[in-house]
């Protein structure tokens, strides 16, 4: 499937669909023009290899004997320094044996038993971030987190349409009962639990996506 044709405001149209070979014969995609050799990027030479040269080498981590929750005993090697990515079943074991004992292992924990050995780590920096919700509420975003909100709030409860409605600032919050939408408390979608599937969401009818009360 081909989104284009452009970037940015240039993009958002389906522009071509189907198999490599379909997607090759629409005259509008860039794709197409690409995949038939028409269409060329060009590449700045000194700025890419300046750039790749002063990457520091990808070096290899092992780590041994892993044994949290499900895991018995696994042993795992990465590159520090790669763009990785783990996979496997559902319940295998993934975010145990990353979150659990590879990235604690990399900050110089003590094992305790979840896990015997790890090599190459020396001197890692480790950053996690993970699904806990970054506020006090699952309704919470970037900017109620960092405060721009606050300010926002209290500009738009000074308007006179706020005013002639008798609206304070916790009128213009999604994490508010004054203002949150009450169909899908402020979230702006509503989960539709698919049993053995990952659960759906779906835009709130109510507030269609805005998250504030109708």
């Amino acid at each position: 499937m081909d989104i284009g044709p452009g970037a940015g405001r240039m993009g958002g149209t389906l522009v071509a669909s189907g198999t490599p070979a379909d997607v090759m014969k629409d005259g509008k995609s860039l794709t197409a023009q690409a995949l038939r050799g028409e269409l060329r990027v060009e590449r700045d030479v000194e700025e890419s290899d300046a750039h790749v040269e002063s990457l520091p080498a990808a070096r290899p981590i092992q780590l041994t004997g892993a044994k949290v929750h499900n895991l018995k005993g696994v042993d795992l090697e990465v590159l520090y320094g790669e763009l990785l990515g783990v996979c496997g079943p559902s319940g295998s074991g993934k975010s145990s044996l990353v979150l659990e004992a590879l990235v604690p292992a990399m900050r110089g924990e003590r094992p305790g038993g979840r896990w015997k050995s790890i090599r190459g780590a020396a001197a890692a920096r480790v950053v996690l971030v993970d699904a806990s919700p970054v506020g006090r509420t699952p309704a919470s975003t970037p900017a109620t987190y960092s405060g721009l909100l606050e300010p926002l709030r209290e500009l738009y409860s000074r308007t006179p349409e706020a005013k002639l409605r008798g609206f304070g600032p916790a009128h213009f919050s999604y994490n508010s009962t004054r203002g949150r939408c009450l169909a899908c408390d402020g979230r702006g979608a509503t989960k539709v639990e698919m049993q053995f599937l990952p659960d759906l969401w779906l835009s709130c009818e109510e507030c269609d996506g805005a998250r504030y009360r109708p």
